[in-house]
């Protein structure tokens, strides 16, 4: 199987064909040995195709052609997926800006970022409180800051100064 493994690895590997998979080795009796152990590596050649925690056994043939067929139908499985997770991520961002784009115009605090901050502030005082929306301690606090903001930037109570928050991620 070596010739023909090193064909398939100059095949990818060189002339790059992997399109996102790379062939390896691994020397089961030396530096590999965890590996091995981990992959329940038994027998000697076995072939896996990995990627993060997916773990495809190859059981076909040893030929270059049959090789390449299994590596080229697991990576274009594996683009396919990642296609699919960057379309779910995109469509999850688009969610969530639209629920902070309706927050912001429901909300009575001044929402400043990189581009409005040193204008902001220059302008006139601002409360800042400057958050994470995963802390816990925020989190909490949030309702007292919109009361706090309600009563500052709505009521007209600031005498100058606005209620503002920056988002730390």
């Amino acid at each position: 199987l070596a010739p023909t493994w090193e064909d398939l690895a100059k095949e990818f590997n060189v002339n790059n064909k992997n399109r996102g998979a790379a062939i390896a080795k691994v020397d089961c009796t030396a530096e590999g040995k965890a590996v091995c152990k981990k992959y329940g590596v038994r027998g000697y050649p076995t072939l896996k195709m990995i990627h993060g925690e997916e773990v495809a056994d190859f059981k076909g043939g040893r030929s270059l052609d049959e090789l390449s067929a299994f590596a080229e139908k697991d990576v274009a499985g594996a683009r396919r997926a990642a296609e699919e997770a960057e379309i779910a991520a995109k469509k999850k961002a688009e969610e969530e800006a639209a629920k902070e784009k309706a927050a912001r115009e429901s909300s009575n605090i001044v929402w400043l970022g990189d581009d409005d901050f040193e204008a902001a502030v220059a302008a006139k005082p601002h409360f800042v409180k400057f958050y994470a929306p995963w802390c816990g301690h925020c989190k909490a606090l949030a309702p007292t800051w919109e009361d706090l903001a309600k009563e500052f930037n709505v009521n007209n109570k600031n005498r100058g100064a606005a209620i503002a928050k920056v988002d730390c991620t």
